[in-house]
């Protein structure tokens, strides 16, 4: 899994001097195709295959690489709770 902390600057202009000044951090926990295939229990093979259709959970492309938020992972998966076999 990769943590990804965000840390960016802005601008704050008083007396015509300019400081610098933290924005508040992302808590992302960014995962690769594996990790998250481990992380769902699911093969990545069968992650790929939901990129492809459209069925599988929100994921990232950064050049050819595939990432995936893992609070993302848990509401999908959450989303796909079902009482009985028949609610498909």
């Amino acid at each position: 899994m990769i943590e990804v902390p965000v840390k960016r600057h802005s601008q704050k202009i008083s007396d015509g001097k300019a400081s610098v000044g933290e924005l508040p951090q992302a808590s992302h926990r960014w995962a690769s195709c594996d990790e998250t295939a481990r992380y769902a229990r699911l093969s990545a093979r069968y992650l790929e295959r939901l990129r492809i259709t459209g069925d599988g959970p929100p994921f990232c492309k950064i050049g050819r690489r595939v990432v995936y938020d893992l609070g993302e992972i848990d509401r999908w998966l959450n989303g796909r709770k079902v009482a009985s076999t028949s609610e498909r």
